[in-house]
């Protein structure tokens, strides 16, 4: 007899990056395994009512749709009285907060604690939904962490959970590789992947790009939706007078990420916290060597396949930025090495691990 498991996929509506990437990839690569791996259970992928191109209904045949939305405000419940006609054994939900449990057992995905350590970067009723991930952890039977430093920060939160965690890191998309073309243009250039927000510490490369003699100074090409530091970063940008070296190219699709990554002297990557910083896998496994911060999770992403500055200090940046941008050498090491620590992590591992905490949360 099998368990009926129910995958959240309702966020593939409304967030097609970041936790939407995740669930994703990850849902996908479960689908994957071998017959005998999932044979116990009997999962339900749940979607938005709103959703109407289901992205995963090629590989899992049993769709269904739930009337709550992700991140309203009376989820807890109103899910969960959806959830229950279902009658799982198990709900995994991949972005923080569960419903309450009425009989099944519960896994979640924690990401990061940024609504905590950077509460300014969320909106009130952003950080009121996030809120509900003490009470969803204390409930779950086991608790995905997307990294040991997101583990860190949970546990100061809530201590009680260690024996319940479990460490998955993630991968990059596949579309991320050495094959296929690499941007070309006469002036090398750097590059930034992210959300344009405080965070993830853009100003600091723009400053640390101004230190760079102006006779060689290469590009920073900025990739990634416009949040909200994009006002105040233009105005650095143009008090810099940095216009002609600084470009800002919003959001673009995957291939066209990975064209620029293979083009670039380096990923620039100095956040001030990452759950387990994407940009820096998707960088080293299209051959581009990757200079990123020496705190949070980015040690651990990188693996010592990476340049760690102090995303505090635009002189530390600019020094690797540098060394990068100078020393052919260097940039051989770097994308060697990160290609070797890309090809460590996949989607089938991570989906591997998943299942296992899956068949651990039933049987525990």
């Amino acid at each position: 007899m099998s368990d009926r498991v129910v995958l959240d996929a309702r966020l593939l509506h409304y967030n097609q990056a970041g936790i939407g990437r995740y669930l994703r990839h990850l849902y996908r690569a479960i689908a994957a395994l071998p017959v005998d791996q999932i044979a116990a259970f009997d999962p339900i992928v749940l979607y938005s009512r709103k959703d109407r191109e289901r992205a995963l209904q090629d590989i899992w045949r049993c769709g269904k749709s739930a009337w709550t939305p992700a991140h309203h405000r009376w989820e807890r419940w109103l899910l969960a009285a959806e959830l229950a006609r279902f009658r799982p054994a198990l709900v995994h939900s991949p972005d923080h907060v569960a419903p309450q449990p009425l009989g099944w057992r519960s896994v979640v995905t924690v990401h990061d604690l940024a609504f905590r350590l950077f509460p300014e970067t969320h909106a009130p009723e952003s950080r009121a939904y996030y809120g509900g991930l003490e009470r969803s952890v204390r409930q779950a039977a086991r608790v995905i962490c997307v990294s040991e430093a997101t583990k860190r920060d949970l546990l100061s939160l809530v201590p009680d959970v260690a024996p319940r965690l479990a460490v998955i890191h993630e991968a990059a998309d596949p579309a991320y590789s050495t094959d296929g073309p690499a941007h070309q243009q006469e002036r090398p250039y750097f590059v930034f992947v992210g959300t344009v927000e405080p965070r993830k510490n853009v100003a600091s490369i723009v400053r640390a790009l101004a230190l760079l003699p102006v006779s060689d100074r290469p590009e920073l090409k900025i990739v990634g939706a416009p949040g909200p530091a994009l006002a105040e970063l233009n105005a650095l940008i143009a008090s810099l007078a940095l216009e002609r070296d600084v470009t800002y190219l919003g959001r673009h699709p995957t291939p066209e990420v990975a064209a620029l990554y293979r083009g670039a002297l380096a990923l620039v990557y100095p956040s001030l916290l990452e759950g387990f910083g994407l940009p820096i896998l998707e960088a080293m496994a299209c051959g581009a060597p990757v200079i990123t911060s020496n705190r949070s999770s980015m040690p651990e992403t990188a693996a010592g396949a990476a340049l760690l500055v102090d995303p505090a200090d635009p002189n530390s940046i600019s020094e690797s930025m540098r060394l990068v941008a100078s020393d052919p050498m260097l940039r051989r090491q770097l994308r060697d090495r990160g290609l070797a620590r890309a090809a460590q992590c996949s989607w089938s591992r991570a989906a591997a691990e998943t299942l296992a905490t899956f068949h651990e949360a039933l049987t525990s």
